[in-house]
């Protein structure tokens, strides 16, 4: 009975400390992501010499089969177990784009945004194609 209370007493704290490292963590996969994002790009395109195989035939058809495999089962399992959702608060606030050109502007607008801005704020679509950019620059030397 002792061990019992002794256990149930330090739960707390040590589950606070893990979820202190697991934030701690979370923040700095959130740092680096970008950077490497950037430079595993970058050097990719780079380092890439013209006529060499790459072999990316298996590896599209390998990401379009998991993708269209985990759509099918999203949407089975969605059929098989339905579930409600209630939203406690309301969207009022928030207001959806007027259109498409509204939708690709924003899209044009965060492909050339300033690299170091796109670093900063994760902007992974303005960090790609800074990556490719600057691959194909260093690749046509």
């Amino acid at each position: 009975m002792f061990w019992g209370f002794f256990w149930h007493g330090s739960q707390k704290p040590a589950a606070e400390a893990v979820g202190l490292l697991g934030t701690l963590f979370v923040g700095a996969l959130k740092a680096v992501a970008p950077i490497l994002v950037l430079m595993l790009v970058m050097a990719s395109i780079a380092n890439h010499q013209h006529g060499q195989k790459t072999n990316i035939r298996p590896i599209l058809f390998l990401y379009l089969l998991g993708t269209f495999s985990a759509a099918l089962a999203a949407v089975v399992f969605s059929f098989a177990f339905p579930s409600t959702l209630h939203l406690s608060s309301s969207a009022g606030d928030i207001s959806p784009p007027s259109g498409i050109v509204e939708v690709m502007r924003g899209l044009v607008m965060s492909m050339v945004s300033n690299p170091i801005d796109a670093l900063l704020k994760g902007n992974y679509i303005g960090i790609l194609v800074w990556a490719i950019g600057l691959g194909f620059r260093t690749a046509s030397r």
